[in-house]
């Protein structure tokens, strides 16, 4: 999870980076609700495989 400044609030998101670091990675931002572990897992995987 990240945090940000979003028009002088604090805005939530999530950040998946490829598990060596370097390459393509996915960011999600949060909307009104929240970001569930169903979709930070698809994140993840994502970002897995590049």
């Amino acid at each position: 999870m990240i945090q940000f400044d979003a028009a002088g609030e604090m805005a939530n998101g999530y950040f998946a980076m490829p598990p060596l670091g370097v390459g393509p990675f996915v960011l999600l931002l949060q909307e009104w609700w929240v970001l569930t572990g169903h979709i930070t897992s698809v994140a993840d995987r994502l970002a897995a495989v590049g």
